[in-house]
């Protein structure tokens, strides 16, 4: 008969990646007394799901990157199970799990629609207003002819509702030299 132990596996919170919009790091930690070899699997829900669904299975590292467009926007946990299997009969074999802090996923990008578009003299006037349907907006972001990225501050200053609004008057970059 398998025992149930909490202590053989447990969530890791801080983790320090590099921000990526396209994948999730998972990183937990783990320890088996006896030092036996740990395999991993890592499961996760979606906050209206009550079954866990497999992603990976016999991971023998403590961390995993998941493809973050692999799931629709909307809350999830993940869970780790670790078993020391590797080591023990069927009958010996522990396991553990740990389960993580909600998270969000919001791949869809907000919609951007322009209400002013003009060239004042040597300046660029743009006036847009952003809607997110799932989360608020972070920052907005703009180039001029494949230039550096520029923040554009919203109309409030500050970025923390779904529907943003800008209007921002830019210098334009010089016009390059006719060729003759």
């Amino acid at each position: 008969t398998s025992s149930t132990t909490s202590e053989s596996a447990a969530y890791e919170s801080s983790i320090t990646t590099i921000p990526d919009k396209h994948s999730i790091a998972v990183k937990w930690k783990a320890h088996d007394a006896n030092e036996d070899q740990l395999l991993y699997s890592v499961y996760y829900r979606g906050d209206d799901e009550s079954q866990w669904k497999l992603l990976r299975d016999g991971i023998e590292d403590r961390y995993a990157s998941l493809e973050s467009d692999l799931f629709p926007d909307g809350g999830y946990t993940i869970r780790i199970v670790a078993t020391d299997a590797p080591s023990h009969s069927p009958s010996d074999a522990l396991t553990g799990e740990g389960t993580s802090s909600r998270f969000e996923v919001d791949n869809t990008p907000p919609h951007v629609e322009f209400t002013t578009s003009r060239i004042e003299g040597d300046k660029l006037h743009l006036a847009f207003r952003a809607t997110d349907s799932f989360s608020p907006i972070s920052r907005a972001e703009y180039s001029i002819d494949a230039d550096d990225w520029q923040t554009a501050e919203p109309v409030g200053q500050i970025s923390d509702y779904k529907i943003e609004n800008y209007d921002l008057i830019v210098p334009l970059p010089p016009a390059a030299p006719e060729k003759s």
